[in-house]
């Protein structure tokens, strides 16, 4: 079993090595979904334990979700704290299609709901293309990434197989269940309705000043705004995913369970098989802060999900991607190889009328 405070004492070991002077992490990419600060470091491995609403860390919202890569999980643990929050932007520009955002070291597909993986089919190494938001080329762009700037792309983790990506929610209004999302399988703008109402897209706008690229997805679950901020900064190895929900209606939502969920496929990008990558619960701070994977090859290349977020309620690195939010639980693989999904669930109070949450 390995603690945080062994792979601290590492970093420090490392860091004088060095002078002092911080190393470069030789991350393949993270994409950050709203985060700041970082909680109190715990146990970084263990059996995953049940988390009640407000389970996770409490710090002020901002960064809910990120997703990582690097050489080992000492790297995934020095990103995991440095991620800071993107800061929304206040202007934007309409588009019509999906976009790419790309910075010096990685680059993110994402189609017009919100999802990660733009159309086009099972088709990697994705290039990379010039920093900024582009819009989406012919072959897809899910998650990629590269050690140095001027190195050549790595392979695409999220195109191989499925485009299995995307966010769900399910809540209560007025005593009837809602529940829908979009899903990157659907191609684009890949909505889903399962419950009353409708999923509708409201608009998608991008910002870029040649140093920050942003999208912004705005989607109506029936009486719930869902809009969600994907930004990334240029010479940042993440992105930070700002995720807002309002109530549009006149009375309260309750029973709110938000989804995120992915399925990374790290040792079939790398022409291996989609069973042979490990996968793995981490605690931080005695939270299931991060779920890791691993290639199977000699040097794999290991990517993560992780949170800082209060609202951090369900931990999962095995269940298969779904768009049910109730289909997962606190599950770990404990290192088991197999063809398995990241997710995190996240638990909201009430939703007064007019009012909104970040997660």
């Amino acid at each position: 079993m390995t603690s945080t405070n062994d792979l601290i004492t590492k970093w420090v070991v490392r860091m004088r090595r060095y002078g002092g002077r911080k190393i470069p992490a030789f991350v393949l990419g993270i994409i950050v979904l709203s985060i700041t600060g970082c909680a109190g470091i715990g146990n970084l491995a263990g059996p995953p334990i049940p988390l009640p609403y407000g389970g996770g860390p409490q710090i002020t919202p901002g960064i809910p979700f990120i997703v990582m890569g690097g050489v080992d999980d000492l790297d995934l643990l020095s990103i995991y704290q440095s991620s800071i929050p993107f800061p929304v932007p206040t202007t934007w520009t309409p588009v019509s299609g999906p976009q790419v955002l790309t910075g010096d070291f990685i680059q993110i597909g994402l189609n017009r709901g919100g999802a990660m993986v733009t159309p086009g089919g099972d088709i990697q190494p994705t290039p990379f293309l010039s920093p900024g938001v582009n819009p989406a080329p012919i072959n897809s762009v899910g998650f990629a990434s590269r050690q140095l700037a001027t190195s050549p792309s790595e392979f695409d983790v999220m195109i191989p197989g499925c485009s299995c990506e995307g966010w769900s929610v399910r809540f209560d209004y007025g005593g009837v269940g809602y529940w829908g999302g979009a899903d990157g399988n659907l191609g684009d703008p890949g909505l889903f309705n399962s419950g009353a109402g409708t999923t509708t897209l409201v608009s998608v706008e991008t910002f870029s000043d040649g140093t920050n690229f942003a999208m912004r997805s705005v989607v109506d679950v029936g009486p719930m705004r869902v809009t969600i901020v994907t930004g990334l900064r240029r010479a940042n190895r993440y992105a930070s995913l700002n995720i807002r929900l309002t109530n549009t209606g006149a009375t309260p939502i309750t029973n709110v369970r938000f989804a995120r969920s992915l399925d990374f496929d790290i040792d079939r990008a790398g022409g291996g098989s989609f069973s042979a990558d490990r996968w793995k619960v981490i605690q931080i701070g005695g939270v299931n802060a991060m779920v890791r994977g691993r290639g199977a090859t000699a040097n794999p290349r290991y990517y993560a999900i992780a949170s800082r977020s209060p609202r951090l309620a369900v931990t999962d690195g095995l269940t298969f991607y779904t768009t049910d939010p109730d289909a997962f639980g606190n599950n770990d693989p404990n290192d088991a190889a197999g063809d398995y999904s990241s997710t995190f669930v996240f638990r909201v109070p009430t939703i007064a009328p007019g009012a909104s949450e970040t997660l």
